[in-house]
């Protein structure tokens, strides 16, 4: 049995202005035939962005221990995750929403997105999705 890992993810609103919180959504899915272990998640959030908390984790999977970020952090990371095989025609899931703040004394306005990096089993199981999940800062 060996796992295959995929994932997406969004963010709510994709519009918004300097000291707003948007909520982002990484969803982790499983659709091999072996529970994925040890999986982690880290969101590299645009420069102007900052981790402001609001963790919800759903979905079908476990977690021993693991690691959430500290607010204020730029490079949110969670782990600790198991991430079962489908069951039926179901895939596995794992679904991380958090808010991020837009810095006020950012200034800078434009389209940001972000970049999420998935491992599993030790690193054996990798998932990258750059550029993704834009938000327009008005």
């Amino acid at each position: 049995p060996a796992p295959l890992l995929s994932a997406s993810v969004s963010v709510s609103p994709s519009q918004a202005v300097p000291g707003e919180d948007v909520i982002y959504a990484v969803s982790v899915y499983n659709k091999g035939t072996g529970p994925a272990d040890a999986v982690s998640v880290l969101v590299t959030l645009p420069p102007v962005f900052i981790y402001d908390g609001g963790v919800a984790i759903t979905g079908d999977s476990g977690r021993i221990g693991g690691t959430d970020p500290l607010e204020g952090s730029t490079l949110p990371y969670f782990d600790g995750f198991s991430v079962p095989a489908p069951s039926g025609t179901a895939p596995g899931t794992l679904t991380i929403k958090f808010d991020a703040q837009i810095l006020s004394s950012a200034g800078a306005q434009g389209t940001y997105p972000v970049g999420v990096q998935v491992l599993g089993d030790l690193g054996n199981e990798r998932v990258f999705i750059p550029d993704a999940a834009p938000v327009k800062v008005t």
